[in-house]
């Protein structure tokens, strides 16, 4: 390609090497343009183990590289006349070449010519890979295009097919051989006996060339020179770690460089941990998810209300009810679902203590059930599910009942027809029907003055009150009107109304003061963290330091996930472009997940990277495809012990709480949406498994960005556990400082797992509580809706099994005498 002469830059005042084109080959343009093809190649590559290259220039016609001056010799020169290295010398070199082929191969270059003699030794016996006049671009290789020194070709290199990485790790797998042993592993007299050679994989193993290696650089040699690229090695990366002693990560965090996540997950070891080990880890989550489960059982609300009743019942029973009250004719599209009723909710604690709950009433969840003559498509873009009041009821015909646990009515919204019929002469509605469906006594209510006003026109307008079915002493109410003779509008009302007027009513202005400062403080913290954000993407990709192919994968998989649980858990029709809509929809939310997750990803995962490494490497693993990895087990395991301990911690703080007298403890709420059938609950399984990311990588970015400022772990912990307990999530009720005991604790512990263990675990303990907390989960494994509520304790188990397979050391099995 040319000649090299030694120069001094008078500029700088340094020496320099200087690589001519010689002057007979300068008007040839293909020679021409390899010759500029290596500068912008050998450019886009810096490493303390690569030759740097300066810039190109040209005088009196001829055109040259300035390059960085190395004093030494070459490997190929060494090796001639030393024979081979010592092993120690040559694991040390071995490692460095491996760093600097990585650099290469990080930036998307291929070298193609990997041999000792472009391999520099410098007077500090460090390496330095020099001379990329036949390196390219990976994905500019062209299939055919046979270009190096055959001797180090890899086979499908020498035969001109596609080259990869794994090509220039064959030709590193034959300069390692050549180092430990002093011969070279090919031994071919001409092209076609070398074909021949690679063709019988007649390679004789190093230790049958020279005794005293060591088998684990024999291995790592032999995998190298494997014909089949697919069973190299997968990078340089891979070769340097499976090399005996030497830490490449360290190598790397030492020389102040950004170490790539190939060498982040070829870090950290197999992982495995020993039979106790193993066994004691899994019985910890069992009876951590014992506990959890059983406490869920109690203070999960939905199982503080009788339901008895399937949604298909329910639905039948509303049909029934509608029928009675005149509504004979179906409409073509119908709706169903469960709700809370908040005004119930916000005194739950008063009314189940009171026993009322046994009997479903007040109901603190209603069942609704709507028909409609047009379809009942969610006018709200993406609640893809049809609700009680989405879409509106705007349409004649259109009708909706609320039932309680009981299937008692309890509310019902008509809309009558938009014209009078002037020569309709029906009877008045009889209201003893609409009592009876409710449950309730015609006799023992007196009427009273309305209070309510009806959302449709009505020409009979009443209200009636008495006294609860259930409690003589606790009056209720029943508002009622019709319209040419049918009920259009009823509802049955209690003291729970009253206290929810009230309570909104009492948000005086230093409440709607504090409103308006959250408010502030949430649209300044949410933009700055968009610009903060948006400056780091982009400095991460012009330095090239970003994961791109990690967060494509996380991208990938958001966004397939978020997609498949959005149309499980929509309300689907017949409609063909309503059901294109949908998926419209759905597709775009999915998309602005999974470009947010990229987004908050690349900007970092570098940082995280270069100063904490060691809490990725499982992580990296688990992207590069890594799936049955030890050390991935391990950490999944360990996350979900966090986890289901944490959640069993928390849900303590409700017993503690009823204990010390504290009566306005919360039960914890589920989307009761969650109850109405098999394909909504995978759905909102699958959106908790993709949601349980951006969770785990929030809380990831917060302890980054703490310590990144503070430097040591125990000092970032601080500021992050008291952000996540006072700030994302404030205490609350009468017993707060309990809650607030317990929530430290969750969060520290949280905090710990994540310095300890890394993203993976906390990834891990982000899906174990949102498979516990967010869906049903009960005992009562005979019910309706025994099934739906073994979901989540069923998938928590399923990954601490899996984790646990990964990453149990089994005992070797023992041979018996011969």
């Amino acid at each position: 390609m040319g000649e090299v002469y030694r120069a001094e830059d008078l500029t700088l005042d340094q020496e320099v090497a200087l690589k001519f084109l010689p002057r007979e080959l300068a008007s040839d343009q293909r020679r021409m343009g390899r010759f500029l093809d290596e500068v912008k190649v050998a450019r886009r590559v810096s490493h303390p183990n690569v030759c740097r290259v300066h810039d190109v220039g040209e005088a009196e016609g001829r055109h040259f590289i300035s390059m960085e001056y190395i004093d030494g010799e070459d490997l190929s020169s060494l090796l001639r006349r030393i024979g081979r290295l010592p092993e120690d010398k040559a694991l040390e070199l071995s490692r460095q070449m491996c760093a600097g082929l990585a650099a290469a191969h990080d930036a998307g270059v291929l070298h193609r010519d990997f041999k000792p003699a472009n391999i520099m030794i410098d007077g500090r016996g460090r390496v330095r890979i020099a001379d990329f006049g036949l390196a390219a671009a990976a994905r500019d290789v062209a299939e055919g295009d046979v270009s190096g020194t055959p001797a180090y070709m890899a086979p499908e290199q020498l035969e001109g097919r596609e080259v990869s990485q794994r090509s220039d790790v064959y030709a590193l797998g034959l300069v390692l051989y050549e180092m430990f042993t002093g011969c070279r592993a090919l031994q071919a007299r001409s092209l076609a006996e070398l074909r021949s050679l690679h063709e019988s994989s007649q390679i004789a193993t190093p230790s049958s060339v020279r005794e005293g290696i060591d088998p684990a650089v024999e291995r790592v040699i032999l995998r190298c020179l494997q014909s089949d690229p697919q069973l190299r090695p997968a990078s340089a990366l891979a070769v340097s770690a499976a090399l005996p002693g030497g830490n490449p990560l360290a190598q790397a965090l030492a020389a102040g460089e950004t170490p790539s996540p190939e060498l982040v997950a070829a870090s950290g070891g197999r992982g495995t941990l020993s039979s106790l080990q193993a066994w004691l880890v899994l019985a910890g989550v069992l009876l951590s998810l014992a506990a959890s489960v059983w406490m869920l059982d109690r203070f999960q609300l939905f199982r503080q209300i009788p339901l008895d009743l399937p949604p298909e019942v329910l639905a039948d029973r509303a049909r029934q009810h509608l029928a009675n009250l005149g509504y004979e004719q179906r409409q073509p599209y119908n709706a169903r679902g469960f709700g809370s009723y908040n005004p119930v909710v916000a005194r739950f604690s008063e009314y189940a203590s009171g026993g009322y709950m046994e009997h479903g009433f007040p109901p603190a969840r209603l069942f609704w059930y709507r028909e409609s003559p047009s379809s009942l498509l969610p006018g709200e873009r993406y609640s893809f599910r049809t609700s009680i009041f989405d879409p509106p009821a705007t349409i004649p015909g259109m009708v909706l009942v609320l039932l309680d646990p009981k299937a008692r009515l309890f509310w019902v919204d008509a809309v009558p027809p938009s014209q009078l019929d002037a020569d309709s002469q029906a009877p008045p509605f009889d209201w003893s029907l609409a009592f009876n469906a409710a449950g309730l006594r015609w006799e023992d209510f007196h009427p009273t003055q309305p209070r309510l006003n009806p959302p449709v026109n009505v020409d009979q307008h009443l209200r009636w009150s008495g006294p609860s079915p259930f409690d003589a002493e606790m009056e209720i109410s029943v508002e009622a009107a019709s319209f040419q003779g049918q009920l259009v509008f009823f509802r049955v009302q209690g003291p729970w109304n009253e206290s929810s007027r009230q309570a909104s009513s009492s948000s005086g202005p230093s409440s709607r003061f504090r409103d308006t400062l959250l408010l502030i403080f949430s649209t300044l913290l949410n933009l700055g963290a968009i610009i903060g954000g948006a400056l780091l993407v982009r400095h991460n990709l012009r330095l090239g330091r970003g994961d791109r192919q990690g967060a494509l994968r996380i991208a990938l998989c958001i966004f397939t996930g978020r997609l498949l649980a959005s149309m499980l858990i929509a309300d689907h029709t017949a409609d063909l472009n309503a059901e294109w809509g949908i998926l419209g929809s759905a597709a775009a939310l999915a998309l602005l997940t999974a470009a947010l997750s990229w987004f908050i990803y690349i900007g970092i995962e570098p940082f995280a990277r270069r100063y904490w490494p060691h809490s990725l490497i499982s992580w990296n693993r688990l992207l590069r495809g890594r799936l049955r990895d030890p050390l991935v087990g391990r950490d999944l395991l360990l996350g979900c012990l966090t986890a289901s301990f944490a959640v069993a911690l928390g849900l303590l703080s409700s017993p503690v709480q009823q204990w010390l007298g504290y009566s306005g403890f919360a039960f914890r709420r589920i989307n009761p949406a969650q109850l109405e059938g098999g394909r909504v609950l995978a759905g909102y399984a699958l959106q908790g498994l993709i949601s349980a990311f951006p969770q785990a990588l929030l809380i990831f970015l917060v302890l980054v960005l703490a310590r990144g400022v503070l430097k040591r772990d125990w000092l970032a912990s601080l500021p992050v556990i008291v952000i996540f307990t006072f700030v994302l999530s404030p205490p609350t009720g009468d017993g707060y400082w309990i809650d607030l005991v317990f929530k430290l604790a969750i969060i520290s512990l949280a905090v710990l797992a994540l310095i300890r263990l890394g993203l993976l675990s906390v990834f891990a303990a982000s899906l174990t509580a949102s498979l516990l907390l967010n869906l049903p989960t009960s005992m009562e494994w005979t019910s309706w809706y025994g099934a739906y509520s073994a979901v989540g304790p069923v998938g928590v188990l399923l990954l601490a099994l899996w984790g646990f397979h990964l990453s149990w050391k089994r005992p070797a099995a023992k041979q018996e005498p011969a």
